[in-house]
């Protein structure tokens, strides 16, 4: 380590730290030169952000259902209420064919 009031770099992260921290304040990688837990650190920040592509990626499917469900029923108000303007006694008399 560096003499005190010396800033170090984490080698995981680049955060700059304080030479008088063990760890990096950000990923907690250990900055006296073990390269073992720096790559510790490395797969922890990549299995991090691969979490967050799978919620990127339900919140996607989540938005796409919520849509759907508002298409579908805006769709049905809306055949009500032409079958309305049109003066049909019900929406299932529109599949009635005229005798």
């Amino acid at each position: 380590m560096a003499a005190k009031g010396k800033l170090v770099v984490c080698p995981a992260c680049g955060e700059v730290n304080a030479s008088e921290n063990v760890s990096c304040r950000v990923c907690l990688a250990d900055l006296t030169g073990d390269k073992k837990s720096a790559s510790a650190a490395v797969s922890q920040l990549a299995h991090l952000s691969q979490l967050v592509r799978r919620v990127e990626t339900t919140n996607r499917r989540l938005n796409f259902l919520i849509f759907s469900i508002w298409l579908i029923f805006a769709l049905f108000v809306g055949w009500a209420v032409v079958a309305g303007i049109l003066g049909v006694s019900g929406p299932s008399s529109l599949f009635r064919w005229p005798l």
